[in-house]
């Protein structure tokens, strides 16, 4: 695809002559500052400085044009493209360049005219001087809105690109291969062959209407005056720029989000589909236009599939965050292009050159996000509200606890928490993994999952099932796993929390992973789109990832837990799996023992943190009753012991019982939240015989749950 530019031969054209008499016959340009192969033209900075020192010019407008011509990263001039050359305010020609030549000796006329291209006639002029640019139809001169951004007489610097589409450039060959006074050299007809080319256009709107948008694959225009201008001239294939502002009214600071592909469907419709529509009666948004596909830059696949004004203003906003998130800024994308004024450019949207610039930036920002997703790898520096949050530990616990999470993060490891039930180790690996996502923009987000005996690798990496479009094929469908790294076909740098992790089978659920947790590709035994389905390390990602290929981001982290009642499970696990993680215990606070005065304090002291970091109200008769049956239970044997998670629900269940008695309350509770935990500990019967021995306790009704639930008795003689 072509772009179109306008170039000056030199002042009132006298160039012309020698470009044109050249063998073959060339365009150039002056400001002669070295050739590409000893000047990097894509900065900026640099052309300008180079410009500056060698003449006495406007550097910025001069460094402008010059990387018009030779190249960077802003809009230039490419070999396939065609020229509009204007001399002494006429038409000298219509060209194809060539590639870029750099000649230290210039032209005879010009030495400093270094930079030549050559061309290919379209038409000529045959007289001397040109067609004259009064000759022409005004239309030439105006674009339909009377802007000069397409016209031939506005031509204020040496070069720039000439905002036309296609069919309009066209119309300028038809018209001058159709004059006396133009040698038509080759036909227009078959400059671009038989198909159209697809035209650009740019929707401005707020996020919510954005989300309809994505939600039914259609857009929308409000009323028919709209399609008097291009709206009414859109084609199948045409692309539609998603441009948006922030989701607060007050925030203007606008951006690309997306764009949706044109497809066959155009209608009229009667029913409300868009939220302005149900909240304002003088909005319709009568034409509609159906996409083939979008393209969002953040996530459209939140967005829930009921209508926009049913949504409470909660999801909207989650919604509205998620495809502005990675959003390409105007000023951006500006820059890439060379546009003088992005603003200007509203529904009549860019040139063919500009949209397919666009079209290729909003890709390659995409690109550049999903490199940052693989490869980044950030330092983490986590603070003890991060990891705890609303946790109680003793100070030198919670700062060792921090330290130790994050040297083992930042050090590459994957970490599993260990420690008895209820010390908190899943809200840990929780708040860690929320953290994560919270504090790096490389991470997208955290998904926690439970273990189980029946894991496999299908469960973890994926397999064969039955084709979702009812065909009796199979197909690939990833795992828990893999999910996180691709999800409609997006790179995704997801935490993965699972809990419980010796519940499974390690080897079983994740043994073809390992070779990828030490960095090296794995080829699993499963094909996508007719190839094996690859999961590879950061260190192996191009750049570019096909649909069977899956890439372990390298700040990608897996957070597990594991009770170490079950640690018999960690001498389960392979060295291979082992060696990858570090191992973060998460003790029990040490209880006092005794009934000494200085013990009966430390014990309230130690009950009180942690009923005011839940956030329940203080009762010293309930709170210290419950102590006591959690110092029994951690001291009576030395491995069993259970943490305050488990503690507190024994304080809620007595709080909320508060019109029974104390000894009531407490023994249920010791029935509904101790017993299930010596569920086949060897020594069960010495913890609930000491249980029996707190005051609080209903010994009676403890020994019958116990028998019942523990095969368990209170009298030492009779067998348990």
């Amino acid at each position: 695809m072509a772009n179109y530019w306008l170039l000056r031969a030199g002042e009132r054209g006298r160039l012309w002559a020698e470009w044109a008499e050249r063998s073959p016959p060339v365009v150039t340009i002056g400001w002669d500052i070295g050739g590409p192969s000893e000047v990097d033209f894509s900065d900026k900075s640099a052309v300008k400085r180079r410009v500056s020192r060698a003449y006495e010019s406007d550097e910025g407008v001069t460094a402008g044009q010059l990387r018009y011509f030779v190249g960077g990263r802003t809009t230039h001039m490419s070999a396939g493209d065609f020229v509009v050359i204007l001399g002494d305010a006429s038409v000298e020609a219509v060209a194809q360049v060539g590639e870029l030549e750099y000649s230290p000796t210039g032209l005879s006329s010009a030495s400093s005219h270094t930079y030549q291209r050559p061309i290919e006639f379209v038409v000529k002029s045959a007289s001397t001087g040109g067609v004259a640019l009064r000759s022409l139809p005004k239309r030439f001169g105006r674009d339909a809105d009377g802007h000069g951004e397409a016209s031939l007489y506005d031509l204020t610097q040496t070069i720039q690109e000439y905002h036309v589409s296609r069919d309009e450039f066209t119309a300028l060959l038809d018209c001058l291969s159709g004059r006396d006074d133009v040698i038509v050299a080759r036909d227009p007809e078959e400059l671009f062959g038989s198909s159209s080319e697809r035209e650009f256009y740019v929707a401005l709107s707020e996020p919510v209407n954005f989300l309809t948008a994505y939600r039914r694959n259609v857009w929308g225009v409000r009323n028919t005056d709209n399609l008097r201008g291009t709206w009414a001239d859109l084609e199948e294939d045409d692309i539609i720029f998603f441009r948006s502002h922030g989701k607060d009214e007050e925030d203007k600071d606008w951006g690309l989000i997306g764009y949706g592909v044109v497809g066959d469907y155009k209608a009229t419709k009667s029913e409300y589909w868009w939220r302005d529509e149900h909240v304002n009666e003088e909005v319709v948004y009568e034409h509609v236009f159906g996409f083939k596909e979008t393209f969002c830059l953040g996530d459209q696949h939140v967005i829930q599939n009921r209508p926009e004004h049913r949504k409470s203003a909660e999801q909207l906003s989650i919604e509205c965050e998620a495809i502005l998130q990675h959003m390409l800024p105007v000023e951006d994308a500006a820059d890439h292009l060379g546009w003088v004024s992005f603003n200007d450019i509203n529904m009549w949207g860019p040139s063919q050159s500009n949209g397919r610039k666009l079209l290729e930036k909003l890709h390659t920002h995409d690109r550049e996000r999903e490199r940052t997703l693989v490869e980044s790898s950030p330092t983490i520096d986590l603070s003890t509200e991060d990891v705890l949050a609303d946790l109680h530990f003793p100070d030198e616990l919670a700062s060792s606890i921090v330290e130790d999470v994050t040297a083992a993060l930042d050090a590459g490891k994957h970490v599993i928490f260990t420690g008895p039930p209820g010390t908190g180790k899943t809200e840990i690996a929780q708040n860690v993994g929320q953290a994560l996502v919270d504090t790096h923009d490389e991470i997208t987000g955290s998904k926690i999952s439970t273990a189980t005996a029946d894991w496999s690798t299908f469960d973890t990496v994926g397999g064969h099932m039955p084709s979702s479009t009812g065909s009796g094929e199979l197909e690939f469908r990833p795992g828990l796993v893999l999910r996180r790294f691709k999800r409609n076909d997006e790179q995704r740098n997801e935490v993965l929390v699972i809990d419980e992790i010796n519940r499974a089978d390690i080897d079983k659920a994740f043994g073809q992973l390992f070779t990828v947790f030490s960095g090296q590709e794995v080829q699993l035994p499963f094909e996508q789109d007719d190839r094996e389905v690859r999961v590879l390390p950061a260190e192996q990602y191009t750049g570019e990832l096909t649909s069977n290929e899956y890439v372990m981001p390298r700040s990608w982290r897996l957070l597990a837990t594991m009770n170490t009642y079950d640690k018999t499970s960690l001498y389960e696990m392979s060295y291979a799996f082992m060696r990858r993680f570090a191992f973060i215990r998460i003790p029990v606070p040490e209880l006092p023992e005794g009934e000494s005065g200085d013990a009966i304090d430390e014990l309230e002291r130690l009950i009180h943190a942690y009923v005011e970091t839940w956030g329940l109200e203080w009762d010293r008769r309930e709170a210290m009753a419950v102590a006591r049956v959690w110092r029994t239970t951690n001291t009576t044997i030395d491995d069993r012991s259970i943490g305050p998670a488990i503690v507190k629900d024994l304080y809620q269940h007595v709080s909320r019982h508060a019109n029974d008695s104390v000894s009531a309350a407490l023994t249920q509770a010791v029935i509904s939240y101790v017993f299930p935990q010596l569920e086949g500990v060897p020594k069960r019967e010495q913890i609930v015989r000491q249980l029996a021995t707190v005051d609080e306790i209903d010994e009676r009704l403890l020994e019958t749950a116990a028998r019942d639930m523990l095969q368990v008795t209170l009298t030492e003689s009779e067998p348990v």
